[in-house]
This record gives C-alpha cells, sequence and structure tokens, in this order.
C-alpha cells in the first residue's frame, strides 16, 4: 500500500514528502525508489471537474484540491521527453559523492480538442494541467518556459556582469522565466540538480536581458518544471580518473616527464573531495622512455585550481611552475563537457618526435 505523508510540504529535491507503508508501522522513503509495479497514481493540485472521453463534462462531484487518486495505467520509462512527464532517482551507490541520475517516466494521456487528459475510471477523465505530481514526483513539460512563483523577496541578479543588481521583486510576484541553468562544475549531464541551499541553480526572467533569480525550492514555487541546462559542461570538458588512480605523471610536450616529486592528484566519485579535472586538448604525442605514441590530454590551470601531490601521495600544495602540462589519456575516462577529437594523428606525433 502507499501512505502519502505531508502532502503540501517539498523536500529539498522538489518531491513531496511520501512514503510507502511496508507494514507493522514501517515506513520507507519513496524517493529511494524507481517505478513501482502496482497501480499509478497522481496528485491533483487544483479542485477538478470530471470529464468523459469527449472532453465533456460529466455530471460527477468535483475532486478536491491536494486529493490523491488510483487510477488506471502504468508508468512508463522514457528517453526523451513528453508534453507532461516527471523524473525519478536511481542512486550511484558512491560511498562519498552524493549524487544520482535522472529517469524520465510518464502516464499516458488523451488529447481531446488540443487539451491533455489522464484517465481516471471508465470514460472518467481529469485535465493534465490540474495534475501537480506523478507518484509524488513534481511534473516537468516539454517547453522551453514556464512560471515560477517567488516564496520570498529575491534580489535580481545578473549573471553575465556576476553581480546582484540592487532591484528586488516582491514576494508573491510571478514571474515567466525562460532558463533554468546550474553551474555545478564537472559533474554528469545527467546529474540530479539538486535545489538545495547551497547549490548554484538560477531561473532566467523572460523579457529581460540579463535578469535572473535563485531557483532553490526554498525560494520559489514551480508548477511545471523545464530541464535544467549544466552551463560549465557546454564550454568546459571534464574527466576523472580511473578506479584506483590517484595521481598522474606530468608531462611536457615533448613526452617526457618532467617531476619526479610532483603528480596531478586525481579524484573521482569513489573517493572522498572529488574534484574534476579540466582539460584543453587531446593529443598524440611520442613518449621517448616507452618509444611509442601515446594519447595525452592538455591541462592548462587558467582559473581552474589543481592540486598535487608527491609520490606517497601526499600533498605539495600549487606550484607556479605547473601551468601547461600532459597527462596520459589512459588514466582518466570523460566525464561531461564538449567531447574532444584528437589535434593530430600517430603518425603525425611519429613524425615530429
Amino acid at each position: 500500500m502507499k501512505t502519502y505523508i505531508g502532502t503540501s510540504s517539498q523536500t529539498s529535491s522538489g518531491d513531496i514528502k511520501m512514503y510507502y507503508s511496508i507494514g507493522n508501522g514501517y515506513y520507507i522513503n519513496a524517493k529511494n525508489v524507481g517505478l513501482p509495479n502496482g497501480p499509478a497514481n497522481l496528485t491533483i493540485d487544483h479542485n477538478s471537474y470530471v470529464y468523459n472521453y469527449k472532453g465533456q463534462r460529466k455530471k460527477a462531484k468535483t475532486i478536491k484540491k491536494n486529493t490523491t487518486l488510483e487510477v488506471p495505467g502504468e508508468f512508463e520509462e522514457i528517453n526523451s521527453p513528453k508534453k507532461f512527464y516527471s523524473e525519478y532517482l536511481s542512486s550511484s551507490g558512491i560511498k562519498f559523492v552524493s549524487w544520482q541520475k535522472r529517469h524520465r517516466f510518464w502516464l499516458k494521456y488523451k488529447t481531446i480538442h488540443g487539451k491533455q487528459y489522464y484517465r481516471i475510471g471508465k470514460n472518467h477523465y481529469i485535465k493534465a494541467n490540474n495534475v501537480r505530481y506523478l507518484d509524488g514526483k513534481p511534473i516537468y513539460v516539454d517547453k522551453k518556459e514556464t512560471t515560477v512563483v517567488l516564496k520570498s523577496g529575491q534580489q535580481i541578479v545578473n549573471r553575465n556582469s556576476n553581480r546582484e543588481s540592487g532591484r528586488y521583486y516582491k514576494k508573491g510576484k510571478k514571474l515567466v522565466v525562460d532558463k533554468y541553468i546550474s553551474t555545478f562544475r564537472g559533474y554528469p549531464d545527467d546529474f540530479w540538480f539538486k535545489t538545495g541551499v547551497g547549490d548554484s541553480v538560477f531561473y532566467h526572467v523572460k523579457g529581460t536581458k540579463d535578469d535572473w533569480v535563485w531557483g532553490r525550492v526554498s525560494e520559489v514555487d514551480v508548477k511545471r518544471h523545464i530541464e535544467p541546462v549544466n552551463v560549465f559542461n557546454q564550454k568546459n570538458t571534464t574527466v576523472q580518473a580511473k578506479p584506483g588512480i590517484t595521481k598522474a605523471a606530468i608531462y611536457n610536450s615533448h613526452g617526457e616527464q618532467e617531476y619526479d616529486d610532483k603528480f596531478l592528484k586525481t579524484t573521482n566519485y569513489n573517493q572522498a573531495g572529488y574534484y574534476p579535472t579540466v582539460v584543453k586538448e587531446l593529443k598524440y604525442i611520442y613518449v621517448p622512455s616507452s618509444k611509442k605514441v601515446e594519447l595525452f590530454y592538455r591541462i592548462k590551470n587558467d582559473d581552474f585550481m589543481q592540486f598535487f601531490v608527491n609520490k606517497e601521495g601526499k600533498g605539495v600544495g600549487s606550484d607556479p611552475r605547473i601551468n601547461d602540462f600532459y597527462v596520459k589519456a589512459e588514466d582518466f575516462e570523460y566525464v561531461a563537457g564538449p567531447k574532444l577529437t584528437p589535434v593530430n594523428t600517430p603518425a603525425e606525433a611519429e613524425k615530429d618526435k
């Protein structure tokens, strides 16, 4: 059976507080469950009339706001967005880092005279626009814009200049927004865009040049969510060390290892203190010590801090001399951002040795 507790409030991830009863007074958090194999359910946030298959209103009781209905049909996982759909999380199984993958799912709806309806019984339908949650999870729409309501007053942020504007929107202000972005650094594109207090997520106010508001659940109420975009991943390619590799030797453009006592500190999701490695180039280089051509990633510090360790893996701090260097690509795996292709060929690297 399912038991809904506190359906009027949301968790920091945007889900309502929903639990499954497993008997004897014990419950499990529905957030930790994927798609159920039992009856589908939906929760409405608006008093709803009942319609027939022709879209004509039936003589039936109005379904009250905040009602959760068990309805015919099953939730199905989908690869691409539908007009109305939702998402659930699957745990990555990672010990230290809390990130989860997004999975889209939907409940089939019927389009009548251009409007969508969910079937709730034999020849009984309600408008899809009155439904707020599918299986207790917020609904997304396949659109470029949505509406948010501010839960508290907010100072407008100008993201391009990275400054607060000095202008404010009042609590209760309703805004049409046309972009939802995250500035998470170096996480996969399927990373779940949490909306907790410490996360950098923003909505762009439609019709403005550079007005943004915080997108945290604690500060905005959103009935229909739109897909977020990771702006960091649009410009930067990030890699992570393969499991078990904690340091990478530093090479120069001639394939020579430059330091015996300094190595790039590498971390992956299986380690505490994960920090992505931003790479600028993929290049074949002839390595004199192995007498063969190998593939390397080029790393430039720029404004991305790199950390270094000694042979024993203990931190040695930053070094201003180590600003532009190479690491073997075989020690790393792609995480996010534009996929790089080698700037040269093995034959060209052999020729340039």
